[in-house]
């Protein structure tokens, strides 16, 4: 096992553009700033969701969405490394809807935001870079 020491560098928050598709308009934000390495977190609403739960047994992921009615985002919280040396945001995320229902998974491309809110800490440090696990079929950091 190999666990790296890392320290919190800045931070920078703002707000997500209403309108945006919030995974997308996250990855920008991490080339344009060239953002390699830290943690994100927002809170917000969206209008429409998009998230995938990855089947463990056949190692893939499965889309849900897009839900297209009006959430709350409880939660997001993630990490941002490098995958194929490009800024990669690997972020879950939790929504709510009108009856307090609560569910959610990994953010993919479609979730729609209404309002949102992010924190991202910068860290300095070891880069991060994802590479397939053959155990598990994942993107993880890679392990030296």
């Amino acid at each position: 096992m190999v666990i790296n020491k890392y320290k919190e560098s800045s931070v920078i928050m703002g707000r997500v553009p209403h309108g945006s598709d919030l995974l997308e308009w996250i990855t920008e934000l991490l080339v344009k700033e060239q953002i390699t390495l830290g943690t994100i977190s927002l809170i917000g609403a969206v209008s429409q969701a998009a998230y995938s739960y990855y089947n463990q047994a056949e190692q893939t992921y499965h889309t849900i969405g897009p839900v297209e009615k009006d959430l709350e985002i409880l939660s997001a919280i993630g990490n941002i490394s490098l995958k194929d040396g490009e800024p990669f945001a690997h972020i879950h995320i939790i929504f709510s809807d009108d009856n307090g229902k609560a569910f959610g998974g990994h953010l993919v491309n479609g979730t729609i935001i209404f309002a949102g809110e992010f924190h991202i800490t910068l860290l300095s440090g070891p880069t991060l870079q994802r590479e397939i696990d053959k155990i598990t079929g994942l993107n993880l950091w890679r392990s030296e």
